[in-house]
């Protein structure tokens, strides 16, 4: 049957596994969460506070990128370690 080789190749990849920090909703985890310039954590920029909810704009292997939920300005990079998920309407 030359059918049957045509549903052979139409099979699809399996999609690729998303980060689960992508997206989210974080706020710190405790107070004096350090903000850094980039993902090295090697320059501070600010702080992160436990008060105000940030959206994960980038993910790298320590570090992820975090931006101000309300206003959309970037404020650096924090450890995940040290940030804790929240709903996402935390961030809305």
């Amino acid at each position: 049957f030359p059918y049957t080789t045509l549903f052979r190749s139409a099979v699809a990849a399996p999609a690729p596994v998303q980060d689960k920090w992508s997206g989210q909703c974080v706020v710190a985890a405790k107070p004096g969460v350090s903000a850094y310039v980039d993902q090295s954590g090697a320059s501070k920029a600010g702080a992160v506070s436990e008060y105000i909810g940030y959206t994960v704009t980038q993910s790298a292997d320590k570090y992820v990128g975090l931006k101000v939920a309300e206003s959309g300005k970037f404020v650096g990079w924090a450890k995940k370690s040290e940030l804790q998920m929240q709903d996402l309407r935390n961030c809305n």
